[in-house]
């Protein structure tokens, strides 16, 4: 009950407004103090945890850079987020669900200067869009994620289907949104609900002994609560880096 209890407070934190989801794209950040050590005594992994900010100045992205260096140096094997298009789909239906995205954040996810839809957060001067290559990662880490259409296809499983306006099937994805988001009560559906357990399920059936995990804030306490559900064994260890 306790652990159903932790859950629903959570989601009712993170799921409130959207303003919190801002709070986890762009905030201060000390690495050092954020980066969590996780130990499994029934497997013998090892998992570090770089909860990132997804928009910062340039130096937090070259300091996490050496934290990532310094973890390879160890052994480490990279996991990342980035919630992508299923290849087999069609560009069709690929502009639908990103349609059905936008619905429920209110803007398209496209993150370039063509995208005006996207809120000024994403644009603030001395800031940048985190950058997997000046954070270390290269072509050999792996991408562990869930396709944009398997997460909608999983809310609309579970809480009906998403209804498109003619206001969102006749505005560019490019273009200043100014449909009603009709789907925000799906946000945290949308960024965590199914994305982290789908997330944290992958991460138990890895034989790597080291795993370094770099994923958004706002993913750590799901990721770690369902990791722990499943492994009783695993702790948190504060003094090993």
């Amino acid at each position: 009950m306790r652990k159903i209890t932790f859950f629903i407070l959570l989601i009712l934190v993170f799921s409130s407004c959207s303003g919190l989801l801002t709070r986890y794209v762009i905030s201060k950040a000390d690495i050092q103090k954020d980066l969590k050590i996780l130990k499994s005594d029934s497997t013998n992994q090892v998992i570090a945890f770089i909860p990132v900010v997804h928009i910062a100045k340039e130096q937090y992205y070259l300091d996490i850079r050496k934290v990532v260096d310094s973890l390879r140096n160890e052994g480490y094997n990279f996991y990342y987020e980035n919630m992508t298009h299923d290849p087999e789909l069609d560009s069709a239906k690929q502009v639908i669900y990103d349609k059905k995205i936008r619905s429920i954040l209110g803007y398209s996810t496209a993150l370039n200067e063509k995208n005006k839809s996207l809120p000024k957060v994403y644009t603030k001067k001395a800031y940048m869009l985190q950058d997997y290559n000046l954070m270390g990662l290269n072509k050999n880490d792996t991408h562990l994620d869930m396709f944009k259409s398997q997460v909608i296809d999983s809310i609309e499983k579970n809480r009906g289907k998403i209804k498109l306006s003619s206001c969102d099937l006749s505005t560019d994805l490019m273009e200043e949104y100014i449909c009603d988001a009709e789907y925000k009560h799906l946000l945290f559906d949308l960024t965590n609900q199914y994305r982290d357990q789908y997330i944290a399920q992958k991460i138990l059936e890895l034989k790597d002994e080291k795993i370094a995990l770099i994923y958004g804030k706002m993913h750590w306490n799901f990721i770690y609560g369902y990791l722990r559900i499943n492994d009783k064994s695993l702790y948190l260890d504060h003094g090993s880096y």
